[in-house]
């Protein structure tokens, strides 16, 4: 929705502390909201991407969390989403865009394939995007070339409104320009005053998932 991109270019407030860096938009003057993202080192030495709102109106707002990042899908580097959640009742839901605004996308994708476990994305260039409900909120990107991968894991919610009821989603730019490793909260309306916020945990190996 438009709420998505506003404001999304103004200047914004930066706050520094040790180990955290918190980078806050301006009072949409439509909207009454502010959006922010904040970045932090955690434990284990990943990092903690926390994508958040503030209902600065004194009416109800409600929206849920989109947390997206551009990767570089050169050098055969490739993305994987472990499916299901190893229940007796084990189920998952795929969306497909067939069509989204002035883009369009293959249903059977050469780029995409499924093992019995996991959903496997080789971009070749061709424009693409799904979602998928996906309970360990997990999607890796395998860095052969670096011998590395790179993992977002989010929490998953069984009981929570997702967009379309997926958590998680990937998007192929066309010519390989970028793909979107991308992530949703569960919808929750806010009152005047609160927030909601969406974490990420970003994790980097020392090898690649072969």
């Amino acid at each position: 929705c438009e709420d998505t991109y506003r404001p999304d270019n103004n200047p914004c407030e930066v706050t520094i502390a040790e180990n955290r860096i918190q980078i806050t938009a301006p009072v949409d003057p439509l909207l009454a909201t502010r959006k922010g993202i904040a970045v932090s080192i955690g434990e284990k030495g990943e990092f903690l991407v926390d994508n958040f709102a503030i209902n600065e109106s004194d009416l109800l707002y409600s929206c849920a969390m989109w947390g997206v990042t551009c990767t570089n899908p050169g050098k055969d580097r490739s993305y994987v989403i472990p499916l299901g959640d190893g229940s007796d009742w084990d189920c998952f839901k795929m969306v497909y865009f067939k069509k989204f605004g002035a883009g369009a996308a293959l249903v059977n994708d050469p780029q995409i394939s499924l093992t019995e476990d996991c959903l496997y994305l080789k971009p070749n260039g061709v424009q693409n995007k799904r979602g998928i409900e996906a309970p360990y909120g997990t999607i890796m990107m395998d860095v052969p070339d670096q011998e590395t991968a790179f993992i977002k894991k989010v929490a998953y919610d069984i009981n929570g409104t997702h967009p379309m009821g997926c958590n998680l989603a990937f998007y192929v730019a066309p010519d390989n320009l970028f793909v979107e490793m991308e992530s949703m909260s569960p919808e929750q309306t806010l009152k005047p005053g609160s927030e909601i916020h969406w974490v990420e945990k970003w994790l980097l190996t020392e090898k690649s998932i072969g």
